[in-house]
């Protein structure tokens, strides 16, 4: 197995870019605020890979992450995103989006994840055979974080740091695949199984419509919204998704929208099914029942 090993000391903002370029397909710099310094030691395999990077001056960094989950961990000076700034316990998580950040002498450890390996990972661990993974949270869940940065830093210092058990493929993968396991677990993914084989990492414009739909399941959006969103015309939207999801849009954003009116139920014992279904879109009730039993084996009558 192929690995990946990248190390750089610059002050060149221009290698900056081309460094990050290599970690996400689209990077863009607003001008930095006095001097630039960078170090970054890469370290991977098509599995996912690990970062330890000195982000040593003040701008803003804007990527969008196509294919790939980012979980990065503040170790030092200061990160802000949207999501909020990397200190928080387990750090910030970015994926399917464009992602904007504030880096200030930032140390960070990063985990890259390729969709295609968490796909493969997960609906493994479903015992299904293909899907589709969601992001529904920016930061790993509250009981797993401690776990998480536990686990990713052990990797870090006792298999990425130590050359012999780096290049030892049975070490190496035997590591990531853990990190794999545990992120299925740990951080706040969705796994949507019953697709057809062969989605993996989907395409582009299916990305772009699914992030967007994602980050928009409480606005009253169109098919016209999503196109456009994913920069496509609505037919060739319809097309994406049948073919890669054997699914319409729409169909994916009810099954999204059912996903939290169902969490809602299952974490609001004070809020009535009523209330929930109709927050989420579904203005029949007993229909809403139906599909919520028919997903989530939920008995007529119960939460």
């Amino acid at each position: 197995m192929t690995t990946l090993t990248l190390q750089h000391d610059t002050d060149d903002i221009d290698t900056v870019a081309s460094v990050l370029g290599q970690m996400y397909p689209k990077v863009r710099f607003d001008p930095p605020r006095g001097k630039v310094h960078f170090q970054a030691d890469i370290r991977g395999d098509e599995q996912l890979s690990l970062a330890r990077l000195t982000m040593g001056f003040h701008a803003q960094v804007t990527v969008e992450p196509e294919g790939v989950f980012t979980s990065a961990m503040l170790l030092g000076g200061r990160l802000r995103t949207i999501h909020g700034d990397g200190g928080n316990a387990g750090g910030v998580i970015f994926g399917q989006e464009e992602t904007a950040a504030e880096y200030n002498g930032s140390e960070l450890l990063v985990v890259n994840l390729p969709e295609a390996s968490l796909i493969r990972r997960a609906v493994r661990a479903n015992g299904a055979d293909s899907g589709i993974v969601r992001l529904q949270g920016h930061h790993p869940r509250p009981e797993h974080a401690a776990l998480w940065v536990q686990a990713v830093s052990h990797v870090h210092r006792s298999v990425v740091q130590v050359e012999s058990a780096f290049e030892n493929d049975i070490i190496r993968t035997a590591a990531f695949d853990y990190l794999l396991a545990l992120a299925t677990t740990a951080l706040p993914f969705e796994v949507i199984t019953r697709v057809p084989p062969g989605i993996g990492a989907g395409k582009a414009t299916v990305r772009r419509a699914v992030a967007y739909m994602d980050s928009h399941l409480a606005d009253a959006i169109t098919m016209a919204d999503i196109a456009a969103a994913a920069r496509v015309s609505p037919r060739g939207l319809q097309a994406g998704f049948q073919r890669h999801l054997d699914m319409t849009p729409m169909t994916y954003l009810r099954r999204a929208r059912l996903a939290e009116a169902h969490r809602e139920l299952l974490h609001d014992p004070t809020r009535t099914i009523k209330a929930v279904a109709e927050k989420w879109g579904f203005s029949n009730q007993g229909r809403f029942t139906r599909m919520r039993r028919e997903v989530y084996g939920i008995e007529e009558g119960t939460r």
